[in-house]
């Protein structure tokens, strides 16, 4: 297997652990609003990327001598969550309007407010800050979960 090919395979591990996360979270909680939340946080995090930081990690851990296993494959979910929260902020910062080829998360909640008068910018934007924030939480919650050494 080649450089590319190993960095695919790792990137199709960590997709397939997000997945698994969310749908664990989702189960979990009897919230209907944290539900609507974790599902909007999985479909930004799950567009894509190339998952550089996780894929750095988990090779580098290999090169060293280390097995991938549930605890690595953790920590850099982990690592990929806190990045995506930074991204959702970014984008605030930037007004960027897309992100991997769709709306960015408060360009979405902008959209999904249909009441007369409000003021739709504010409340999306507010709104994206705070699934950001939460989003990074989620990742440092997997990183100590780890049980990563």
């Amino acid at each position: 297997m080649n450089f590319f090919e190993k960095c695919a395979a790792i990137k199709n591990e960590v997709d397939a652990r997000l997945k698994k996360y969310f749908s664990a979270k989702i189960l979990a909680t009897n919230s209907k609003s944290e539900k609507r939340l974790l599902k909007d946080l999985r479909e930004f995090v799950l567009r894509g990327g190339k998952r550089l930081r996780a894929v750095l990690l988990i090779a580098s851990y290999g090169l060293l001598g280390g097995k991938i296993k549930k605890a690595i494959l953790d920590f850099a979910c982990g690592l990929e969550l806190g990045h995506a929260a930074l991204l959702i902020h970014d984008d605030i910062i930037d007004n960027d309007r897309m992100r991997r080829g769709q709306k960015t998360l408060h360009c979405y909640y902008q959209d999904l407010i249909k009441k007369p008068g409000s003021k739709k910018h504010l409340l999306g934007e507010k709104s994206a800050l705070i699934a950001g924030d939460f989003l990074s939480h989620l990742g440092l919650e997997l990183i100590l979960d780890s049980d990563f050494p």
